[in-house]
């Protein structure tokens, strides 16, 4: 029968023993696994997407990464684990400033049988794993339901990797009952400047059904630091606490006998209270922005060796947000080698419109990557 191994499922670390990982070391209850993934591409831009200076052909790092897993088996229900993971952009030049090995998660927990695991430290957060319509390697930016850098507008509020990597966070996902899963996670203040995180939280719930019906929901929401006593030499006075919040369920359908996948995401996302902040000043916005989310994508998958996906997405701005409107259509083929090593191309087409014309743009892009597991 065949097996659909999705980028998402290869790449996704919110439960760090989902992915495949190489035991180094396992004696007297102790265990030590070693994970990661070397990811290159060679990314080429249309003339229209370019910037001065840019060339039309580069080849890039797209966050290769390396982890370790430390367990320490207590007893027949209880462990304990630290894991840490680190990236670096292979393709920097060899000055010092530019050599940045990044701590892309690092964080010690329990787990217990039957219960679930709880993590506290730079962790990714449940909603981060709500998505399904995105089947890329690049261009696909983790599909609708992840706005990373990118909001409804030039309106900001703070962190918005709250749902993604973040740290200074406590964590719980459940163990599987009957194909149901639960996660939550906390995260408490990480600085006091204006617009960082006060505190942030989600949740999200997972379905596996045994027809090969997967569901997810889930719901995500921060707080960021306003004008504080904390803050007050920064001369802004004004400016109210800015909350963001974003919700999404997403459905997945696999048939496995034909090789294909369908999958469809929905959700919304808001800020209330935002401001036009950046390193030199900061300005109340005054309206609540809203945006619909949207993305479809499939996957077929034949000679249990080659694919051929396709995404498309929408981030969709109100009025409040100047009619901001975010499409993007990404189209790929990927072949595996075996179960380590793959290589993918991928052609994306964006489109931004607005009611501001400094916010319209077309970029078109392609790249050749490969990925390769350990």
């Amino acid at each position: 029968m065949k097996k659909i191994i999705t980028p998402v499922i290869l790449s996704s670390l919110f439960y760090a023993g989902c992915a495949s990982a190489t035991v180094i070391y396992d004696k007297d209850d102790n265990k030590v696994e070693i994970k990661g993934s070397l990811r290159l591409m060679m990314d080429g831009s249309s003339a229209r997407a370019r910037t001065d200076g840019t060339n039309k052909y580069k080849l890039e790092d797209e966050s290769s990464r390396i982890g370790f897993r430390f367990e320490r088996q207590i007893d027949e229900k209880l462990k304990a684990l630290v894991y840490y993971e680190w990236g670096n952009d292979t393709q920097a030049t060899e000055k010092k400033d530019d050599f940045n090995f990044t701590n892309r998660q690092a964080y010690g927990g329990i787990h217990y049988k039957g219960i679930g695991e709880f993590d506290f430290g730079r962790v990714t957060v449940p909603f981060e794993s709500v998505h399904q319509s995105d089947y890329t390697y690049e261009f696909g930016n983790n599909g609708a339901l992840y706005y990373g850098g990118k909001k409804t507008k030039r309106v900001t509020g703070g962190d918005n990797n709250y749902i993604k990597r973040i740290s200074n966070t406590l964590k719980y996902m459940s163990d599987k009952y009957d194909g149901f899963r639960f996660g939550a996670s906390y995260t408490l203040q990480d600085d006091t400047n204006i617009n960082d995180i006060n505190y942030a939280w989600s949740t999200a719930v997972y379905y596996d059904t045994t027809f090969n019906l997967h569901l997810r929901a889930g719901y995500a929401q921060q707080k960021a630091n306003g004008s504080t006593n904390s803050n007050t030499s920064s001369g802004y006075n004004d400016i109210t606490p800015a909350k963001e919040s974003i919700w999404g369920v997403s459905a997945k359908y696999d048939i496995p006998m034909w090789g294909l996948s369908f999958a469809v995401d929905y959700g919304g996302e808001t800020i209330e209270d935002g401001n036009f902040g950046d390193t030199k000043g900061y300005t109340p916005y005054g309206d609540t922005t809203h945006a619909k989310l949207f993305g479809v994508g499939t996957k077929w998958t034949f000679n249990d060796k080659q694919s051929v996906y396709a995404t498309w997405a929408i981030r969709d701005g109100d009025a409040a947000a100047d009619n901001y409107q975010e499409t993007r259509t990404v189209l790929g083929t990927d072949y595996k080698f075996n179960k380590s090593f793959i290589v993918w191309l991928e052609y994306s087409s964006q489109n931004n419109r607005s009611d501001y014309e400094s916010d319209k743009k077309s970029d078109d892009k392609s790249a050749l990557g490969i990925r390769y597991y350990f």
